[in-house]
């Protein structure tokens, strides 16, 4: 019997993104719209583009084995495996099992775990539940790891901006560095602002608008929960850093604003002409007026508090369930933050919805961790090595995708020299749909 565990929390984190991207100033040229209006009116600088060498199992496949080899873990040392997507590319078959084969040869096939399921919130869930298995009195002394893991994909129109993908894995164990307190709130509800009913399509049925309101709805209401527990009365009590689910760049900024607009509603002393305002003449978050009045009184602590995470969402565009774990790797890799002894708000959120704030604590002795998590992730070098595709080759990969949805036996077409040393790719899907990936060479060393 293992001993009971403490500090449990995330080891290590790994981040996977293919290697072509979009520029959104070109995006906007293409598509007609308003010069500014993806730049600007969404906060987006670039997204990641995918051809049809790569899905969600292969990019999953990769995360995890550069998991794996960077942080030297052999297979043998996993107990717990459990995958976070709503990228589905079977009704039954979790992409859980195919990572099985990173495990094959090491003769351990007693990892537990499947795929977790709503939107972009399986992640966290899968984070949920293998923090909960280390916890508990099932638990065998072995690690845990988690895969988030998607591709965000619409329809030809303005939400194709928000196109995006990667995959994020963790790496979950005792005597983290980074620690998940045990205080937390949730929101679940039965809504339709996003969800996927349609088998032959991978597009979604959306209603941004509504969206947008089902998130800040939930992101109130868990913030407003936790923030009477721990008796905090603004935001920067509350935390150090805040990292949001990021389906864009100007939503994780509105929600940001929302935390403080509840702590002026709460507390309007301590918020100088602002809470004046709000005594006076009160402080509507839907007023233009109001909110640009907001905006740049958050703006100073935003800057501190909240822009050093937005590094990856900016540039790799919506990663769905993989958007909070990169906001926070994107925090990790700013050398401008000092995270020692910090603590850092987490909230997620999936539409339909399901949504859970939490927070971590960064212990003051992870400098080691730190560093090691910037030398096995150089945001800067990552996303400069990219190459730039052009709009009219990202739309002809989409109406590709578009055919080949749940189609069988066939082989994809886009170069192989696009996949990344060591990165898995898609080699072909037979009469049967099953699907059969090739490790790209030269790369790390197969475990």
């Amino acid at each position: 019997m293992a001993a009971r565990p403490s500090d449990v929390g995330i080891l290590a984190i790994e981040l996977y993104t293919p290697s072509t991207y979009l520029d959104q100033t070109e995006l906007e040229v293409f598509d007609k719209v308003a010069r500014g209006k993806y730049l600007y009116g969404l906060g987006q600088l670039r997204l990641s583009v995918f051809g049809d060498r790569e899905d969600v199992n292969s990019i999953s496949l990769t995360v995890l084995h550069n998991l794996l080899v960077k942080n030297n873990i052999n297979p043998k040392q996993v107990g717990r495996l459990e995958v976070g997507t709503e990228t589905l590319l079977d009704k039954s078959k979790s992409t859980k099992t195919v990572l099985m084969n990173l495990f094959k040869a090491s003769g351990n096939m007693d990892v537990e775990g499947v795929t977790s399921l709503n939107a972009c919130f399986g992640g966290v869930q899968a984070l949920y539940n293998t923090v909960a298995w280390i916890e508990s009195s099932a638990w065998d002394g072995r690690l845990g790891v988690v895969v988030l893991a998607d591709i965000a994909v619409y329809p030809k129109g303005p939400a194709r901006a928000t196109n995006g993908g990667g995959a994020v894995a963790l790496l979950i164990g005792a005597n983290a560095p980074l620690v998940l307190e045990s205080q937390r709130t949730s929101y679940v509800d039965d809504v339709y602002d996003f969800y996927k009913p349609d088998p032959s399509s991978e597009y979604p049925q959306l209603s941004g608008s509504y969206s947008i309101e089902c998130y800040l709805t939930a992101l109130s209401d868990c913030y407003t929960r936790l923030a009477a527990r721990n008796g905090s009365k603004r935001v920067e009590e509350f935390a150090d850093f805040f990292c949001f689910h990021t389906p864009y760049y100007k939503m994780v900024k509105r929600a940001f604003n929302r935390l403080v607009h509840l702590d002026v509603l709460r507390h309007p002393e301590l918020h100088g002409k602002l809470g004046e305002m709000a005594k006076e003449r009160g402080l509507l978050f839907t007023d233009r007026n109001h909110y640009s009045v907001l905006d740049r009184y958050t703006e100073p602590l935003w800057h501190l508090r909240g822009e050093p995470a937005t590094t990856l969402g900016k540039t790799l565009g919506n990663l769905y369930s993989g958007a909070l774990p990169a906001s926070l790797l994107s925090l990790i890799c700013d050398t401008s933050v000092d995270l020692l002894g910090k603590r850092v708000l987490m909230f997620s959120y999936g539409s339909g919805l399901a949504a859970s704030m939490f927070v971590l604590y960064v212990k003051p002795d992870s400098a080691n961790f730190i560093a090691q998590m910037r030398r096995n992730n150089p945001i800067r070098a990552i996303l400069q090595a990219r190459i730039k595709l052009n709009p009219e080759e990202f739309t002809r990969r989409m109406t590709k995708r578009e055919r080949d949805y749940g189609r069988k036996n066939y082989q994809p077409e886009d170069p192989v020299a696009e996949i990344q040393p060591g990165a898995f790719y898609l080699a072909k899907v037979d009469e049967k749909w099953r699907r059969f990936y090739e490790q790209k060479a030269p790369g790390a060393p197969r475990l």
